[in-house]
């Protein structure tokens, strides 16, 4: 059944250890979407996330750029806000936020006044091979 299709899973399973699972168990082939740059990629973009990370001794994985992305992104909201900050000086911000882009990230962040928000709808898939994660697709945004 593995061999009849192409599988796709979260980025959850984009790790060290799953592929490393998978080179032992022969079981090639599957995908994986990585909502942000591949992080074991070379792509420059990653350098001050690995190093940060790194210096704080945090494992480099696709979920640790979602927080690393997301403190950055609060932080530049904070940094927006004239005034105290209050909760509610902090949703008013990110309720006037235009965007924000990140080199991390596909698209621009953005946020407003709608009842339902999915702020990154852009990924890149990488497939598990024989060489270890390969990124295979440029950004792939849903509408």
């Amino acid at each position: 059944m593995l061999d009849s299709a192409d599988w796709l899973t979260l980025t959850a399973a984009y790790t060290e250890s799953a592929i490393d699972t998978l080179q032992q168990q022969g079981t090639l082939g599957l995908y994986v979407n990585s909502e942000f740059v591949p992080f074991m990629d070379d792509s420059p973009e990653l350098n001050e996330w690995r190093e940060t990370l790194t210096e704080a001794d945090v494992q480099l994985t696709s979920l640790s750029i979602g927080g690393y992305v997301s403190a950055e992104i609060l932080v530049d909201v904070l940094e927006s806000i004239d005034g105290e900050i209050t909760r509610e000086s902090v949703t008013a911000a990110f309720r006037n936020l235009d965007e924000i882009a990140n080199p991390l990230m596909g698209m621009p962040f953005t946020f407003g006044e709608a009842t339902s928000h999915n702020p990154n709808r852009a990924s890149r898939m990488v497939q598990a091979t024989e060489n270890g994660w390969e990124t295979v697709s440029d950004w792939v945004q849903v509408p």
